[in-house]
């Protein structure tokens, strides 16, 4: 069999690729300010990110993962191979801007180029399964991030010993290592009586619960004169606890089998808190940054005036093209 040969990625086989980029390594923009020549061997800690605190008008962008194929929109990828025959993706229909104040003036620094990262939270002793569009919790810390991809490198969820990362956007606060995640407004319990009971239910009817979050299922447990009257109290239907709610009444439903009128709605009384899986990020503790690209400028962009904007048209292409 024959080493070492070239290979080449058909079009669609590079659009295909990048889409599954793009969906869930969700980018984050930032600035550098020193020179590095974007090799292999660049990681993160090679570059000094633009510094956003003491009152300074710099801060990361972090990017949409919602793409478009019929044409550029407004905080959206438009995926489509480029006139290299390369796959690409163009981000929004207008530039990215940074614009800078007195005090980013002061560092007396200059822009030297973009970089792309993604962050991701490598996880051990997974017992349930945690899915995309998951918003995961820190126990301990409070952090969260919600969930654009699940890699399963090693074990399983149903022995517990499942082992992986998660692919995260729109992460707040720093995780802890060796800290029980969980997946943030799950449904644990509902109030017993409903905050509107609806009519035309009848015991063990299944309904959905449409406000504020996804996914949960209650059940009617009794009735106040027999089926097909009035609900007067109601559980959750197990391992339906669903996802993104909060405490509180007037939950609106709909039902998913018998003939209830739809009028029910219910209180949220508490919300999960059981480990999904434990945190395996050692010592650096928080998510990893993941270096996905960098563009340095050909002349680095000196940033001397208050107000002074630094633009980015945001296009990311595949190396390979045939």
């Amino acid at each position: 069999m024959a080493t070492n040969v070239t290979i080449y990625v058909p079009n669609e086989g590079e659009k295909e690729a990048l889409r599954a980029i793009l969906k869930t390594k969700a980018l984050v923009l930032f600035l550098y300010k020193n020179a590095v020549i974007g090799e292999g061997a660049t990681v993160f800690e090679s570059l000094t990110e633009w510094p956003s605190d003491g009152g300074r008008a710099y801060t990361r962008k972090e990017l949409s993962i919602d793409l478009v194929e019929n044409g550029v929109a407004a905080d959206k990828w438009f995926l489509t191979t480029n006139a290299l025959g390369r796959a690409e993706g163009q981000y929004s229909n207008a530039v990215l801007s940074w614009n800078f104040n007195a005090i980013d003036v002061a560092d007396g620094a200059s822009v030297y180029g973009v970089g792309a990262f993604s962050w991701f939270l490598p996880f051990d002793a997974g017992s349930k399964e945690i899915k995309v569009g998951d918003t995961v919790k820190g126990a301990t810390s409070g952090a969260t991030g919600l969930v654009t991809g699940v890699c399963l490198i090693s074990g399983s969820w149903a022995a517990g010993t499942a082992a992986g990362y998660l692919d995260i956007k729109s992460k707040t606060g720093t995780f802890q290592n060796d800290e029980n995640i969980y997946v943030a407004g799950e449904i644990a319990t509902l109030v017993a009586a409903p905050t509107v009971p609806g009519d035309v239910y009848s015991v063990g009817d299944l309904f959905k619960i449409i406000t504020g979050g996804e996914g949960a299922v209650g059940v009617v447990l009794s009735l106040t004169g027999g089926d097909n009257t009035s609900v007067a109290t109601i559980g959750v239907a197990p391992a339906a606890g669903g996802r993104n709610y909060t405490v509180g009444a007037g939950k609106v439903t709909a039902k998913l089998t018998g003939g209830g009128n739809d009028a029910l709605t219910v209180e949220v009384a508490t919300l999960a808190t059981a480990a999904y899986a434990v945190t395996n990020t050692g010592g650096t503790a928080d998510a990893f940054k993941r270096l996905m690209a960098i563009w340095p400028f050909s002349t680095p962009l000196s940033i001397a005036a208050d107000g002074q904007a630094a633009t980015w048209d945001m296009k990311m292409a595949l190396a390979t093209g045939s």
